[in-house]
């Protein structure tokens, strides 16, 4: 890691939006193609693969034609696993929106809870006060890991337990990631992984195909998961599937490239006071599927959409990190029942990682962002 120069010229320390020049005198580079694999069967063999990336039973993955049936799948599960056949599902303002549309599309009775501030993770203090205040039963928890930040899943777990409630991870945006050597998507009753996300191919795969792995729990029925087995089929084009299975041979080397890009990110950062980075600790491994930044901090002056825009002026494609969140009902940021949420998704941006980018495109986003920070400081 070398120390970054941040020395600008007059012309560069301007910004593209007020008649400066661009630091980046060629775009960002793309994901690069992947090379797809020429197993006999990709079918078996992706799925064969993420039970080996997870260190489980291949008897307990299960391969499914889309997101949809795969959820549907691992709610069902779920109801079947709970001593309540009927209540609320408890789940995180963001991290499964996927999973909240299900809910919403079979009926059944969503309630969101706020999430922590440092993993994003659902909070279990919210848990605990929904749990201890709910009018009605509750059928189990979803628990999600958005942008790869593995939630504190110990935590979580013996929480759940001791509530006899059981929970459905949504583990797209964090494949292999873990929090204290626990692996995500390893316990509770399924773990749910869009592949295409799961493996960040957004740039190599067109269309909408969204085959997904469900990892059943150790103490599901047997029966149950058989049966899933034996009556899907993926319509999925072969072609498509030989290019996951051909990222799957390489996927730990390119999420350990995003780690290393995101700590430069970092380092590059530091004494930016308005921007929080994302947090950090030496036990936990994220995913780093997309970097976030929270803008806005002390000092920074302009409108989330302004500085989105005076970033992508200088060629650097940050958006907005999170859409709308679900939220009960018809209630809003003003409800206050989501303070954590409401300032996340306030104040959020983030840019994809990947491993086309190397360390001399990093210095030059590190730098645009000091840029944007100097800019967002004016009145």
């Amino acid at each position: 890691m070398t120390l970054p120069d941040t020395a600008l010229s007059d012309d560069e320390a301007r910004l593209v939006v007020e008649g400066g020049s661009r630091l980046l005198t060629a775009d960002l580079p793309t994901p690069p193609d992947i090379t797809p694999s020429t197993d006999s069967d990709c079918f078996e063999g992706l799925r064969l693969k993420f039970a080996e990336s997870l260190s489980v039973s291949e008897q307990r993955v299960v391969l499914f034609d889309s997101y949809e049936t795969a959820g549907q799948a691992a709610l069902e599960n779920m109801r079947l696993a709970s001593p309540q056949s009927t209540g609320q599902i408890l789940g995180p303002t963001i991290g499964a929106s996927a999973l909240v549309t299900l809910c919403n599309r079979r009926k059944l009775e969503y309630f969101a809870v706020d999430i922590e501030p440092d993993s994003l993770g659902i909070s279990p203090r919210g848990i605990a006060q929904a749990v201890e205040s709910a009018s009605t039963d509750i059928v189990g928890v979803i628990i999600g890991h958005p942008f790869g930040h593995p939630a504190n899943m110990t935590v979580l777990s013996q929480m759940l337990s001791g509530y006899n409630l059981p929970f459905v991870q949504e583990c797209s945006e964090s494949f292999l990631s873990s929090n204290h050597d626990a692996l995500i998507g390893t316990t509770g009753i399924a773990s749910i992984f869009s592949v295409r996300e799961s493996l960040s191919l957004f740039h190599n795969v067109s269309g909408n195909l969204s085959p997904t792995i469900v990892v059943f729990g150790d103490d599901q029925d047997d029966e149950f998961i058989r049966v899933a087995m034996d009556a899907t089929r993926v319509n999925c084009p072969e072609d498509v599937m030989r290019i996951f299975l051909g990222a799957m041979g390489s996927i730990e080397n390119r999420i350990e490239h995003r780690r290393r890009l995101a700590w430069e990110l970092n380092f590059r950062l530091r004494g930016v006071a308005s921007i929080a980075k994302m947090s950090h600790a030496r036990k936990i491994k994220h995913n780093y599927s997309n970097f976030v930044l929270r803008i806005r901090g002390p000092g920074w002056r302009k409108s989330v959409s302004d500085s989105i825009l005076a970033l992508n002026e200088e060629g650097v494609d940050f958006k907005i990190a999170v859409e709308p969140p679900y939220y009960d009902g018809d209630e809003d940021f003003s409800s206050g029942r989501f303070p954590v949420t409401d300032r996340i998704v306030r104040d959020s941006i983030s840019l994809r990682l990947h491993e086309g980018l190397h360390e001399q495109h990093i210095d030059i986003v590190g730098k645009i962002l000091r840029k944007v920070a100097l800019w967002a400081s004016k009145d």
